[in-house]
């Protein structure tokens, strides 16, 4: 069943951003980005309470107030695309799907008008290319026939013999997962995945459940692509180069992520790992221009970042980076679809996370030090997962949502620009950093693509760690 689904989301999720990878205008609709229902998300030793103003992360209990949003460790405060079936039976035809309305394998949403690619039928007499499209009547329904549109037709990275010359993908390095449309010539190392560039929009529709007030929907642009770890940071990555284990849940083992790590903490180990592959380091100690060191982080200096996203060395995400991955092509809440109004918490089931993300209503363990969600609806004895366990994303990702938050770059702020540049790498009005992709100590709403949270810098939490980026030229 998991592997169907993400067979489905891989299908899905690859060919709804074909269009970005051949200029066209964008049709993805984001997800929400927000800090929750107050402004952004912090995190401190206290009471979590739900209101209009800043979101924090305590570790007490839960209340309601009127000023700040906090996450409780023992609970949370409020506040990638969906495997769609069709409503007819399948038909057979030339990769057609039957009359079924939604979303089905392989294709975009049905809306009167729209056509989704067949495999290229063949050529004319005149040796002219043909290629097949299967269309959606005014029913909402996909039609069973393919039909033949003749022309040259440019290759596009989709699976299919776009210009009928019998090669498939021509000009990128492979279709799916590690390659992911990325251009030709590309080697992704085993454990990572590659996230080609493209604009896609960023944020979350004003109507997505869960939506936060800092999730402006925008159209943004990555122009680079970029290798991002196909899972978190683990407890063994972390010792193995800094021989050091910070993490609250040891006990959980070395293949659970590592937490406990603060934003310089984080931007050190990106640097080390740069150095031991003999890679330049991405980030300087901007008072002698020297790579940033775990000791620059325990003084709390704040790196430069003299290349920007042109470093090719390891380094944090920024945000729109993140987001990118991890929508993956799809345009809802989660890969598996929106969260209903009623499963905003630690709800289950929740179709939408169950399957692929740890989050408050699902994050029972059985080790020692583990901690008590009751009271926010959640198991009495919850902790982070090793890695890997739920369904990857349909670009290879693991736990993009949920497990623990990811650092990213960028400086937080209450809202994004309507027209950011290309390769946004955050605003610089405020100290806070971001971290993307909610715990598995918090409510279902924060593990959606587009929720923002944010702490300061120095903050160690045991629900946020990080996965690295490398950007590839």
């Amino acid at each position: 069943m998991v592997r169907g689904r993400a067979l489905a989301l891989f299908l899905l999720g690859v060919g709804s951003f074909a269009g970005c990878l051949r200029n066209d205008p964008p049709s993805l609709s984001l997800v929400d980005l927000g800090p929750g229902d107050g402004g952004g998300e912090g995190e401190g030793e206290g009471a979590e309470g739900e209101g209009e103003g800043a979101e924090g992360e305590g570790e007490g209990a839960e209340g309601e107030g009127e000023g700040a949003e906090g996450e409780g460790e023992g609970a949370e405060g409020e506040g990638e695309g969906a495997e769609g079936e069709g409503e007819g039976a399948e038909g057979e035809g030339e990769g057609a799907e039957g009359e079924g309305g939604g979303e089905g394998e392989g294709g975009g949403e049905c809306e009167p008008g729209n056509e989704r690619p067949c495999p290229a039928l063949g050529a004319t007499d005149e040796g002219e290319c043909v290629r097949g499209v299967q269309r959606c009547d005014l029913a909402g329904h996909w039609l069973v026939d393919c039909v033949g549109t003749v022309g040259p037709v440019p290759e596009v990275c989709n699976g299919l013999d776009d210009d009928c010359d019998e090669s498939t993908d021509e000009g990128f390095a492979g279709f799916g997962p590690p390659h992911n449309c990325c251009p030709a010539g590309i080697v992704v190392p085993a454990g990572w995945a590659c996230i080609p560039p493209g604009t896609f929009l960023m944020g979350s529709p004003e109507d997505e459940e869960g939506r936060g007030p800092a999730e402006n929907q925008h159209s943004a642009t990555v122009t680079l692509p970029f290798l991002m770890r196909t899972t978190e940071v683990t407890q063994a990555d972390w010792q193995e180069l800094f021989q050091l284990a910070p993490s609250q849940f040891a006990e959980c083992g070395s293949a659970c992520p590592v937490e406990q790590v603060s934003w310089f903490e984080a931007i050190a180990y990106c640097n080390v790992l740069s150095q031991s592959e003999g890679r330049a380091a991405c980030y300087t100690d901007p008072t002698d221009g020297r790579p940033y060191t775990l000791e620059d982080a325990a003084a709390g200096t704040v790196p430069a970042w003299p290349a920007g996203p042109a470093c090719t060395g390891y380094r944090l995400p920024t945000e729109a980076e993140w987001e990118l991955a991890a929508r993956a092509g799809t345009t809802t809440a989660t890969p598996l679809g929106d969260l209903e109004r009623t499963s905003l918490d630690c709800q289950q089931p929740n179709p939408a996370l169950d399957d692929i993300a740890w989050f408050c209503g699902s994050a029972a363990v059985e080790y020692e030090g583990c901690l008590d969600l009751v009271d926010a609806g959640g198991p009495g004895c919850a902790g982070p997962q090793p890695v890997g366990q739920k369904a990857p994303s349909a670009w290879g990702l693991y736990d993009v949502l949920g497990n623990v938050w990811e650092w990213c770059w960028d400086q937080y702020a209450e809202s994004y620009p309507e027209q950011p540049p290309p390769d946004y790498t955050g605003a610089e009005e405020d100290d806070r950093r971001v971290k993307r992709g909610g715990s598995w100590r918090h409510r279902a709403k924060f593990a959606r693509a587009a929720y923002r949270g944010m702490d300061t810098p120095d903050s160690q939490s045991n629900s946020a760690g990080l996965r690295p980026v490398r950007t590839l030229r």
